[in-house]
């Protein structure tokens, strides 16, 4: 546990990741971590991070939520995020699938809250999906690639949703495979 209003986490993470066995452990993980999820905002990230870098000498893969991605990418202030992961919806992460029109709408909504791009996201998805399930049974309904996940409708017709993994990069944000 952190106080996020600390400028220094030093002892909570010299408690958490016990420093002396830790550098000493012939596998470098004197605590038997795999990795470590983290829970807070974009700014309580931007600030422990290099804190957990000096213990944990980059071994461990840093894990987050979606939180990270709450303004966007910026090169220089994101730099030292490089390395994270955490998983999204498409739309706030990559424009691959986009029409022409749907990227410059993108565009110029980037400045709008985060709840209104993801809210936006959703009903695209809600407006593509919703023939669907008018039309087919739910045993042939299609895998939907849409802009808040891929979406299938599962035999109690449910929509289930898988995001996308992501890795921060120092271009950008890198979709995992």
């Amino acid at each position: 546990m952190y106080d996020a209003e600390t400028s220094t986490f030093d002892e909570p993470l010299e408690k958490l990741f016990q420093t002396a066995q830790y550098a000493t452990s012939p596998s470098g993980l004197g605590t038997g971590a795999d990795l470590i999820f983290f829970v807070g905002t974009e700014q309580a990230l931007r600030v422990i991070r290099p804190q957990i870098r000096a213990v944990t000498t980059d071994r461990l893969p840093v894990f987050t939520t979606s939180h990270v991605n709450a303004s966007g990418f910026d090169a220089l202030r994101d730099n030292g995020l490089v390395g994270i992961y955490f998983v999204d919806i498409p739309w706030m992460v990559s424009s691959q699938s986009l029409s022409p029109s749907l990227s410059e709408h993108r565009r110029a909504t980037r400045s709008r809250s985060v709840d209104y791009q993801r809210l936006f996201a959703l009903g695209l998805d809600a407006y593509r999906l919703a023939p669907v399930i008018a039309q087919q049974p739910t045993q042939d309904a299609p895998v939907l690639d849409g802009q808040t996940g891929t979406l299938r409708v599962d035999d109690q017709r449910r929509i289930r949703r898988q995001l996308v993994p992501v890795r921060v990069e120092s271009w950008g944000f890198a979709v995992q495979k």
